[in-house]
């Protein structure tokens, strides 16, 4: 796995029936995308140990069992998640940001999000996929803000200040 930023990478405590809980440890993106399709039931025994060995290397599949580790990889995309909402300035995205506005895509790019990150590094598509998932998302979120501040319209920056504003407002509607 690799690693370009120079911040201390966390490590979550994740629900593990039936041993309690386990420490869960930051992934590459590659294992984060196989653990996206094991959501979908798409990997067998053998490849959910391997990725459960990366995230989780305190349990075992034998022990928790096929439901238990769908339950824990659920929990620690959670986790995954939930951090990066939490450090919103560094990881933080538009929620469309590969669009122009308009319709919506039937044909997305899949590996859209990749391509703006081998543009912005350099790194190969290989390397990209072995970077911790934090290091990517935060490679990812530098390649849309710098490619927001270069629009040709000149507007960029303003654009990006109306994002974090918008990331940053909390809702008073309830309170």
């Amino acid at each position: 796995m690799i690693s370009v930023s120079p911040f201390k990478k966390p490590v979550f405590m994740l629900p593990c029936p039936p041993v309690g809980a386990v420490r869960g440890r930051i992934c590459s993106k590659r294992t984060y995308d196989r653990i996206t399709l094991a959501a979908g039931g798409g990997l067998d025994r053998k490849a959910l140990s391997a990725i459960l060995a990366e995230i989780a290397p305190d349990a075992d599949i034998k022990v928790i069992g096929i439901t238990g580790t769908m339950k824990l990889m659920a929990a620690y995309r959670e986790a995954v998640e939930k951090y990066c909402e939490d450090n919103i300035d560094i990881f933080g995205l538009p929620k469309a940001f590969g669009m122009d506005g308009g319709e919506e895509c039937r044909l997305p790019v899949i590996t859209y999000g990749e391509r703006l990150v081998y543009e912005h590094s350099g790194l190969s598509f290989d390397k990209i996929a072995e970077l911790d998932i934090l290091d990517f998302r935060m490679l990812l979120a530098d390649a849309v803000k710098y490619r927001v501040l270069n629009r040709s319209d000149g507007k960029g920056r303003e654009f990006l200040n109306e994002c974090y504003d918008f990331m940053h407002r909390r809702s008073t509607l309830f309170e």
